[in-house]
């Protein structure tokens, strides 16, 4: 090569980087319930009234990014009134508020000609075996768990306050002698008895949980059923009755393409599944795009005048490989005394493989208060270092499932930290 052309051949290189290279906007924030101020998982995002966006995360956050100025976003979720959101200056910690639909006519709707809805769903249901995490030949990950009871300081009861609360027992820091009790019509309290109750209880809960468990645990899987996870750190405080512990470790399944997923230890037919069609109403809700790939937004319910153990909820289907990114289901019809809501993040590993990656659960006691407040838990799973067939062989497998290391009761903040989303308050 002739050496005095080199420079110019950089030169034009370097020309062609620039012309080439893209700006790239970013916009972030959270999206919550404007009443409940819950936040709202998986929400569907549009910038610019464009065909590009995403979607909330498990947590009600997003990230997105765009090659041109973000000027404006537009939000929809299924229950909830779209709304279009001008991005001024501000493009980091937005906090946008959704309103909930004050009639939801979706039992009443007549769609005529073909379901458009269930062609996704047998697509979906064609390719469960490709996308199933525990058909892949081997596995391994780290997932850091934490479970929480405490009390919804925003639910009163109408009437009477329908549970006693013995004061002198709650002087207990620890907050050992809570009493949860059943409603009862029958109990009274005096506005005095009343008022010095609800005043301890207030500042009990402001200042701590009264259950708070968390795990961090190193899984091994080997098709088609062999399991090791090993707890490398564990920590529980609070109020240690033994129903608190037993709830917190029989939550939901690991992923939603088993023939039945299990909520709190009772199973339930999933729509994903043989036979859904006849058990199932699906609705194709919305549709949005990440770069190449479409993905359906599509609701669920059972059909009217079936009898089963079902789910309601929303399932969002990626075009590539059919697979499932995102599910919200709860039991249905839900049972009045116990409320509970999952909620199951996937992503794409290694460019061919979807995994859980977030696993949520939210639960309301509606029958267990303390004073006039009920009872609430919260599930998290958070799943990473996933590695997809690894070499293991099978005497890494024996006959214990789980096994805790023996440090594991005694580890300190800074190894916690490193695996916490967010830095416990």
């Amino acid at each position: 090569m002739n050496h005095r052309l080199l420079p110019l051949l950089m030169f034009c290189i370097a020309i062609a980087s620039t012309c080439f290279a893209q700006e790239m906007y970013y916009v972030s924030g959270r999206v919550i319930d404007s009443k409940t101020k819950e936040s709202l998982a998986f929400v569907n995002i549009i910038i610019n009234n464009s065909n590009t966006g995403g979607t909330t995360d498990i947590d009600g956050k997003f990230n997105l990014r765009s090659s041109k100025p973000v000027q404006s976003l537009r939000l929809s979720y299924v229950g909830y009134e779209p709304v279009t959101v001008a991005v001024g200056s501000k493009t980091r910690g937005l906090l946008i508020q959704l309103n909930r639909k004050e009639i939801d006519l979706q039992e009443v709707e007549i769609l005529p000609g073909i379901n458009p809805a269930h062609r996704i769903i047998r697509n979906a249901i064609d390719n469960r075996d490709i996308n199933d995490p525990e058909k892949v030949k081997t596995f391994s990950y780290t997932a850091y768990d934490k479970t929480v009871f405490t009390l919804d300081m925003d639910t009163t009861l109408k009437g009477d306050f329908s549970a006693l609360v013995d004061t002198s027992m709650m002087q207990n820091n620890k907050g050992v002698g809570l009493q949860f009790t059943v409603e009862s019509d029958s109990v009274k309290m005096d506005s005095s008895t009343r008022d010095s109750s609800m005043k301890v209880i207030e500042k009990l809960i402001s200042n701590q949980y009264l259950f708070l468990m968390e795990n961090v645990t190193k899984r091994k899987f080997m098709a088609p059923d062999k399991n090791y996870n090993k707890v490398i750190a564990t920590k529980m405080s609070g109020f240690k009755d033994p129903i608190m512990v037993f709830l917190s470790t029989q939550i939901q399944s690991f992923s939603f393409y088993k023939p039945f997923i299990s909520i709190m230890m009772k199973d339930y037919v999933n729509p994903i599944g043989s036979g859904s069609f006849s058990r199932y109403f699906f609705k194709l809700e919305d549709t949005t795009y990440i770069g190449k790939d479409t993905v359906y937004i599509i609701s669920f319910r059972p059909r009217k005048g079936t009898n089963f153990d079902g789910m309601k909820g929303i399932v969002s289907i990626n075009s590539y490989n059919w697979a499932i990114q995102n599910v919200t289901a709860e039991p249905y019809p839900n049972s009045g005394g116990l409320m509970i809501r999952i909620h199951q993040l996937y992503e794409l590993i290694d460019g061919r493989q979807w995994f859980p990656v977030q696993l949520n659960t939210d639960v309301a006691f509606n029958n267990m208060r303390v004073g006039k407040y009920k009872a609430v838990g919260s599930g998290r799973s958070y799943i990473r270092d996933i590695v997809l067939n690894p070499e293991l062989v099978r005497r890494e497998f024996n006959h214990l499932d789980v096994e805790v290391d023996k440090d594991a009761t005694t580890r300190n903040e800074p190894f916690w930290d490193q695996y916490r989303t967010d830095s416990l308050s």
